[in-house]
């Protein structure tokens, strides 16, 4: 008798046991797919072709004549007004750097001949009329991607440095270069503005055999404002105003977020994703574009929690042996 009804205690005990970690690989499946279905861009406003070329047209024809030169490491006495006198810096709105003329005359183009360094987080003033920043001013290409490791000329963003635009701009016919290899600088377009990547932008990330990740800059556009990218590679996009993708540009994605500090500025993460094949140098280039996915995400257990058909599982097994225990008990009477 005991051992039938031990027989019968431990059939009980596996057929429940399977029932649970039946329930639980399932939740845990069903929480895997759902996050793997949540990108960064579920809460932007894609806008059509159409859309984006009305908007290009707008911020074209607020653009003015004025030009300003730029070259980090230049002589702070120059003028800034032409090729062989460049500004080294941007500076303040009312102050002797770049900014500082732009905004002494309602905006322009902004010509970089060599690096334009942003060194810190920076918010560009607001302008009148469009701001243009590019290395082309017409006459002289001043694009150089050597060395790959940091191009002479460039505009590159300090490592976990933000640059904002307040106004409509356009950047384009530059190299958009990012020197490090866990994280990227962000550009951010804010106050119901638009920004415009020109087709005509190279992206570039440091070519420095020890990089295990090399990053490009990513782009944050704020509710309210417009983004329209028509060439480069990105590592993200995100925010939550209208976008427009052309099918060349790329979004790679590799790092896993992008963190809003306590003044809603955006810093990236050092934190990253390697892909499993990745053993050395650069894992493979994601060329797919970006998809918005707007399926509903379950959110995940809190840390440390038990799952439910677990719990389930154990309570029905114990139910089971102690209906067992209780006619062995009436039996033995």
């Amino acid at each position: 008798m005991t051992k039938k009804i031990l027989a019968i205690v431990m059939s009980a005990l596996l057929m429940f046991s399977t029932f649970a970690m039946g329930v639980f690989a399932t939740e845990a499946v069903e929480t895997t797919a759902a996050e793997e279905e949540v990108v960064l861009d579920e809460v932007l406003d894609y806008i059509t072709a159409e859309e984006a070329d009305a908007a290009v047209a707008a911020v074209e024809a607020n653009k003015n004549d004025f030009m300003a030169y730029i070259q980090f490491g230049a002589s702070k006495d120059n003028d800034g007004l032409t090729p062989e006198t460049p500004k080294p810096n941007l500076g303040a709105a009312d102050g002797t750097g770049s900014s500082g003329l732009l905004y002494a005359n309602g905006g322009g183009t902004l010509v970089a001949t060599g690096k334009l360094y942003v060194g810190a987080t920076y918010t560009f003033p607001e302008y009148q009329n469009t701001l243009v920043i590019t290395s082309n001013d017409g006459t002289t290409d001043f694009k150089n991607p050597e060395p790959t490791t940091n191009p002479a000329c460039a505009f590159k963003i300090k490592l976990g440095a933000t640059c904002t635009f307040v106004s409509d701009t356009i950047i384009d016919d530059i190299i958009l270069f990012s020197e490090h290899d866990n994280s990227s600088g962000v550009i951010r377009i804010t106050n119901n503005s638009t920004l415009v990547i020109g087709e005509n932008v190279v992206s570039a990330a440091n070519t420095n055999p020890d990089w295990l990740l090399p990053c490009h800059l990513s782009l944050y556009v704020e509710e309210g404002s417009t983004l329209i990218v028509k060439g480069g590679t990105f590592d993200r996009i995100s925010g939550g105003g209208n976008v427009y993708l052309a099918d060349s540009v790329v979004v790679e994605e590799k790092i896993v977020e992008v963190k809003t500090d306590e003044n809603g500025m955006i810093v990236p993460s050092i934190e990253i994703t390697l892909p499993a094949s990745v053993t050395q140098a650069t894992p493979e280039e994601t060329t797919a574009p970006v998809v918005e996915t707007t399926a509903p995400v379950e959110a995940p257990a809190a840390e440390g929690s038990v799952p439910v058909g677990l719990i389930i599982g154990i309570v029905a097994a114990v139910v089971v042996v102690a209906i067992v225990v209780v006619v062995a008990t009436k039996k033995k009477k």
